[in-house]
């Protein structure tokens, strides 16, 4: 018998094996199957669903999206359907409430994010999202070489990353584990994300404001020269993308900037904002520095959080509509 040929025997020994197996296989597509509508509903990390369970009155009751952060937005941006995107560190998604700038706008501000991250968050929003124009708040720290949590994933703006993404959050060990720690974790006292990105900070007492302001060791950033070198790519990728950007560095409150003085890192401040603007102008992209030319620098650290000032190193959202307005992105007379 040719090596090709099947008897009617083992035809039906095929099938039968087939059969098996697919019958085996069944009760694993519908855990599975069940597993994935489960997480869709829960939603751990907020990006399948509008309004899912752990919505509380409007509160967002899921640490998830704190502990989470990169992986979440970085699913999360290149879902929308954006005419405006403002990349950027906390300072941004404390401080910046894009939906008072744009009806479609999602606001990409992640704790810590450095100029490397920076730049995988650039790239996935200019080629995933392509919104009128991206935002990008540019931070002394973010070009330091400080300590920071696990960076996004450099390949977060590929087909194959987001594809794989968007499965871990629908079937993963991880995804289970969150969904089902949900019930059990009090609603956060540190804000309330909204959809867009923003996070509603809660004022800060007196006794806090004082301890960020004694705990910031700002002698330890010095600006890193790989960090540094990164940024002429940066630009001549925003060049080459085809979507209006604008790069700025962020007001500063007086207290930040003693801080700054005291540690002995003036020089290196003043030397790390002429490189970004002498850098922008010889690529020619949008910049504006408003770290020391603005009317909110004065705030009092030890009286807590003020209409303007959450704590010494983050702004709140006036000074954030100040930012949009002095970057063409609001009309002087908006109100937030």
């Amino acid at each position: 018998m040719s090596p090709i040929e099947m008897t009617s025997a083992d035809k039906i020994s095929t099938r039968a094996w087939v059969r098996f197996l697919l019958i085996a296989a069944c009760p694993t597509v519908v855990m599975l199957a069940i597993v994935s509508a489960a997480l869709i509903y829960i939603d751990p990390y907020w990006v399948w669903r509008a309004s899912p369970p752990w919505l509380i009155e409007g509160r967002t009751a899921n640490d998830n999206l704190d502990n989470k952060m990169r992986f979440v937005k970085a699913i999360a941006a290149a879902q929308q359907n954006a005419e405006l995107v403002w990349v950027g560190s906390s300072r941004v998604y404390r401080g910046v409430n894009v939906g008072c700038l744009a009806e479609r706008a999602y606001n990409l501000g992640v704790a810590g994010m450095m100029l490397d991250e920076a730049q995988t968050y650039i790239r996935l929003t200019s080629q995933r999202v392509r919104p009128r124009a991206i935002v990008v708040g540019l931070d002394y720290f973010m070009f330091g070489s400080l300590d920071r949590p696990d960076p996004i994933d450099p390949a977060a703006s590929s087909v194959g990353w987001q594809l794989q993404a968007r499965l871990q959050s629908l079937v993963s060990r991880d995804a289970i584990s969150d969904a089902w720690k949900l019930p059990t974790r009090s609603a956060t006292t540190d804000g309330r994300w909204l959809p867009n990105g923003f996070k509603e900070t809660v004022p800060r007492s007196g006794g806090y404001t004082t301890s960020v302001q004694n705990g910031l060791k700002l002698g330890r950033i010095r600006t890193d020269p790989r960090l540094m070198s990164l940024l002429p790519a940066i630009f001549d990728e925003a060049k080459r993308s085809g979507v209006n950007f604008k790069f700025y560095i962020g007001p500063e409150s007086d207290a930040y900037l003693a801080l700054i003085k005291r540690d002995g890192d003036w020089q290196d401040f003043q030397a790390w904002r002429a490189y970004v603007a002498e850098t922008a102008k010889q690529k020619g992209v949008e910049f504006v520095d408003l770290a020391e030319d603005h009317p909110f620098a004065h705030f009092d650290w030890s009286a807590g959080s003020s209409d303007t000032w959450i704590d010494s190193m983050h702004f709140a959202p006036p000074v954030g509509l100040y930012v949009a307005k002095a970057l063409g992105l609001a009309p002087a007379s908006a109100r937030c």
